[in-house]
């Protein structure tokens, strides 16, 4: 698995798709260190969910 801190997509599209998931998964790089973590992105790949509109 790669860590990154910059994410290649456009700030409005990675808000609305972020508010969009019933949750995220969050990666710890060491057990101990919670100061650096860092999130699944998994779900910039996932289409909108347009059930959830209605």
């Amino acid at each position: 698995m790669e860590f990154s801190k910059i994410v290649d997509k456009d700030i409005t599209v990675v808000d609305f798709k972020l508010r969009m998931q019933d949750y995220v998964s969050v990666y710890f790089k060491e057990e101990l260190d919670t100061e650096n973590y860092f999130f699944g992105l998994e779900f910039l790949g996932e289409e909108i969910n347009k059930t959830k509109f209605k």
